[in-house]
């Protein structure tokens, strides 16, 4: 996505922002067009999320947010980012040199800790049927 939509962004906070408000105007520009919208992206920054949402409020936003702690991303990490992030091979990386900063009140959360991804799964699932977004997903 980032290579079509800001192939000249960088990963600062400008850069990251200007990202994420063009992936919403997408998102709007598909939502007009009745193309249902999915966006899974990791977005740092409280003032992006309220920025999407803003554009995006006419139709059914939902904000999951999927946590989960540094460490278990870095457990998780198969393509090894974190460790060339810390490193200093990879700047700007979310996490460690960029502060991410946790939802304030989204529709949903998804603990991965302390649940298993066919759990995850279908709590997402059940909240978006439940919502009528989606039919029944059993």
């Amino acid at each position: 996505m980032r290579e079509l939509l800001s192939p000249n962004e960088d990963f600062s906070r400008k850069g990251i922002t200007n990202h994420n408000r063009k992936i919403a105007n997408l998102a709007k520009l598909l939502l007009d067009h009745h193309v249902p919208v999915c966006v899974s992206k990791i977005n740092p920054f409280v003032e992006n999320r309220e920025n999407a949402r803003k554009i995006l409020k006419n139709y059914n936003f939902v904000e999951i947010y999927i946590k989960c702690s540094i460490d278990s991303c870095e457990k998780r990490d198969v393509k090894g980012m974190y460790k060339k992030a810390r490193n200093n091979e990879i700047n700007n990386f979310i996490g460690i040199h960029v502060n991410y900063e946790p939802p304030t009140s989204p529709e949903l959360i998804v603990d991965t800790e302390n649940s298993t991804i066919d759990h995850n799964v279908q709590i997402i699932l059940d909240y978006l049927n439940e919502n009528g977004m989606i039919k029944n997903s059993r």
